[in-house]
């Protein structure tokens, strides 16, 4: 009996071990193995360019670290602070118009044209990381000032503190199948220049033949350190910076806590931080630029104040009727109804079952568009 027991124990043992081996190889074998699925084709191609927050988060926080151990910003002079900051703007606008007449070469092929203006863009960036460690810390000292000067200082100091990097914000990678306008993926991806993104998109289209894809910006994520969208304006950056750094001070309340459990606490979130961000631009402006506003070297956008919404009495409206078209002229062309109207006739065609037709149509709008993408993950989009 005892020797019966000791060899079913033995084999229970042999058994269990077998079966744990079996478990084993089989999950590494799976892990071996390409995902040839869909999901897996167009993932592997993306997975080059994938965006890794982590290491975003980590190296954004690093940078700050550095930047506020050296403080040089506190020794360097108002008007020398107003001048970095604003060539760095400027540079800024340099680097987008460069970008667009880049873009624009997919419409209209010159190898030449292109390659002086990826040199010129080189150029460029390199000048801009230079300046960014300094210019950032300037901008978020002005910001800080204006809001102690507004009350959120607390013993001297605002809490959260202003912090913000200027990025190119993430981009997506969105597929939609060819014989349908619908979004079946939508994948964020690091910044991804002109020729980067075309190489993607054909990428994917290779490796899953079935799909359309389409490479965009998007409008950030709101993490601290804050990403900033660069803009050739000084307002719309202290509104941007203002505005992210609301929603962090709100983070302290239950409005900023319950952002994502009711849609109305994340209008209210989002009202509270535009109109935040709007005054407190204005202000900065006002404090640190107002002889180059008085020359019209800046630019002032038509934001409402804070008294503006402070008032007591609704002022009476009055509304005028819209002119009459003449039936029998020519309708309105804009660029608009002209993307509307491809995207009617595109699901027409797609619904006959065109799909090679439906394509055609797209890719002849966009050369007459001038657009570097318009097809169903477009519209997807």
């Amino acid at each position: 009996m005892v020797v019966t027991q000791k060899r079913f124990r033995y084999k229970l043992k042999i058994y269990l071990r077998a079966a744990l081996l079996i478990i084993v190889l089989a999950f590494t074998i799976k892990d071996g193995l390409p995902d040839r699925s869909r999901r897996g084709r167009i993932h592997a191609a993306a997975r080059p360019y994938e965006f890794n927050y982590i290491a975003w988060e980590v190296e954004a926080l690093w940078s700050k670290a550095k930047q506020s151990q050296w403080g040089y910003q506190s020794y360097v002079p108002e008007a020398e602070r107003k001048d970095a900051i604003l060539k760095y703007i400027e540079l800024v606008g340099q680097l987008l118009d460069l970008h667009s007449q880049l873009e624009a070469t997919y419409t209209t092929p010159s190898s030449d044209n292109a390659n002086d203006l990826r040199r010129q863009i080189a150029d460029l960036e390199k000048r801009r990381a230079e300046l960014q460690p300094i210019v950032e810390p300037m901008i978020e000292s002005q910001v800080s000032k204006v809001l102690e000067e507004q009350g959120f200082g607390v013993m001297g100091q605002i809490v959260p503190p202003v912090s913000f990097r200027f990025v190119e914000t993430p981009d997506v990678l969105v597929v939609s199948p060819r014989e349908v306008i619908r979004q079946d993926f939508a994948i964020s991806l690091r910044p991804l220049d002109v020729d980067e993104a075309a190489q993607l998109e054909q990428q994917v289209e290779t490796v899953s033949p079935n799909d359309a894809a389409y490479v965009t910006g998007t409008g950030g994520v709101g993490i601290w350190p804050a990403m900033v969208i660069e803009s050739r304006y000084p307002a719309y950056v202290f509104e941007i910076v203002a505005h992210e750094w609301s929603h962090h001070y709100l983070f302290m309340f239950p409005l900023g806590m319950e952002y994502l459990g009711l849609p109305e606490t994340r209008i209210i979130n989002e009202t509270t931080a535009t109109v935040f961000g709007n005054a407190m631009a204005l202000l900065v402006l006002n404090r640190f630029y107002e002889q180059e506003v008085a020359d019209g070297k800046i630019w002032v956008p038509d934001y409402p104040t804070l008294a503006d919404y402070q008032s007591a009495a609704v002022q009476p409206t009055t509304t005028t009727s819209e002119p009459i078209r003449d039936p029998d002229g020519p309708r309105p062309t804009t660029r608009g109804t002209i993307i509307n109207r491809t995207r009617i006739t595109a699901d027409y065609l797609l619904a006959l079952g065109r799909v090679d037709a439906a394509e055609s149509y797209m890719e002849s709008r966009r050369h007459w568009l001038g657009m570097r993408v318009l097809n169903q993950a477009w519209f997807a989009f």
